[in-house]
C-alpha cells in the first residue's frame, strides 16, 4: 500500500543522526496536511528526494528563517529568506531537495492532480492544466494562511477534528488554489436558493444522528439529491452556517441543557454528544459560550 503523503514528507526530511522532527499528520477526503518542525539547527539537513508524482507541495511557513538552498532536478534555485505566513509551491515531478539546516516550522499540503480534477468535475468546468508556481518564489496568500491556521488545532488533536470541518477546509483550499493559480474557469454563480423543507429536515436529522461529525459532505448531499458544492451553499442559505458549524452549535445547545441536570457529569455529557473527551467539550464550550462548562453550570444552578 502506498505510504500516506505525511509519511513520505517525514521520511524525506528526517535524516539519520539528526535531531528528530516534530511531525503531525492529518488526511481526510481531499485534505492531506502535515506539520513539520525542528527547533534546533541540524548538520545533516539535506532532504531526500520524494517519489515523483503529479502533485504539488504547498508549504505555509509558520516561522521566519534565513535563505536556504533548494534544488530541482539537481539545479540550484535561489530562495528568499522565509517570512512567517508566506507560502511556497513546488511540483513533485521536479524532485525537489532542500537543505534545511536552520530551525523551521511549516504546514505542508499535498495537492494531488486527482483532487484538483475532482474539484473541476464537481463544479462542471474544464480541468486545469497546472498550477502556476515559480520555484523558490515566496507568495503572500491570506486565504491559504487563514485556512492553514484553522487546521493547526486539528493537527494537534486529530481525534477532536470533525470530518465535516476537515472536508469543508480541504474543498475550500483546493478550489482557491485551482482558481487563483490554475485559472479554473468560474461560471457566473447562479443564485442558490434554500433547501426544500424535506431536504432541510433530512439533513438536520442526519447531522444530529452523527454528532461526532464523522459523516462526509458527499453523503449529506447525496441524501438530498444535490452536488456537494450546491448542497453546502444551499445549507448556508437556509441556516446561515455551513454544516459543521450548525452541528457544533446544536451540540453546544444540547450540552447546555444537559448541564442543568446535576446528576450528569461533564465527562458523560461529552460522551453522549460525540466529543472525544471532557477536555474536547470544554474547549468547544468555552470557545462558543465564553466560559468552561463547569463554571457555566455553577452559575446557572446557583
Amino acid at each position: 500500500m502506498a505510504a500516506r503523503a505525511g509519511e513520505r514528507i517525514a521520511r524525506a526530511l528526517q535524516r539519520e543522526n539528526a535531531p528528530p522532527l516534530g511531525v503531525q499528520m492529518l488526511e481526510r477526503g481531499l485534505l492531506a496536511a502535515t506539520r513539520v518542525r525542528c527547533d534546533v539547527a541540524r548538520t545533516e539537513a539535506l532532504s531526500r528526494p520524494m517519489p515523483r508524482e503529479d502533485a504539488y507541495l504547498v508549504s505555509l511557513h509558520l516561522r521566519a528563517g534565513p535563505v536556504y538552498d533548494f534544488w530541482l532536478r539537481g539545479r540550484h534555485i535561489a530562495v528568499d529568506a522565509l517570512r512567517r505566513g508566506c507560502m511556497s509551491m513546488v511540483h513533485l515531478g521536479l524532485s525537489p531537495v532542500a537543505d534545511l539546516r536552520d530551525p523551521f516550522d511549516a504546514l505542508v499540503l499535498n495537492i494531488s492532480r486527482s483532487a484538483l480534477d475532482a474539484i473541476a468535475d464537481e463544479h462542471e468546468v474544464a480541468r486545469i492544466d497546472a498550477l502556476d508556481c515559480v520555484p523558490g518564489k515566496l507568495l503572500d496568500d491570506p486565504v491559504v494562511a487563514h485556512l492553514g491556521h484553522s487546521l493547526l488545532p486539528a493537527l494537534e488533536l486529530p481525534s477532536c477534528a470533525s470530518r465535516l470541518f476537515l472536508e469543508h477546509v480541504g474543498s475550500a483550499l483546493h478550489l482557491h488554489l485551482a482558481r487563483r493559480y490554475g485559472r479554473l474557469a468560474t461560471r457566473p454563480r447562479a443564485r442558490v436558493g434554500r433547501l426544500a423543507l424535506w431536504q432541510e429536515r433530512r439533513t438536520k436529522d442526519l447531522l444530529l444522528s452523527r454528532l461526532d461529525g464523522d459523516i462526509p459532505l458527499e453523503e449529506l448531499a447525496r441524501q438530498v439529491g444535490l452536488s456537494r458544492s450546491h448542497f453546502v451553499r444551499a445549507f448556508r442559505q437556509t441556516t446561515g452556517q455551513p454544516p459543521h458549524r450548525w452541528q457544533l452549535a446544536q451540540r453546544i445547545q444540547m450540552a447546555s441543557e444537559m448541564l442543568l441536570r446535576p446528576t450528569l457529569s461533564i465527562a458523560e455529557i461529552a460522551r453522549r454528544l460525540g466529543f472525544a473527551d471532557q477536555s474536547h467539550l470544554t474547549r468547544a464550550f468555552r470557545s462558543a459560550v465564553g466560559v468552561p462548562p463547569g463554571v457555566w453550570r455553577r452559575q446557572r444552578l446557583a
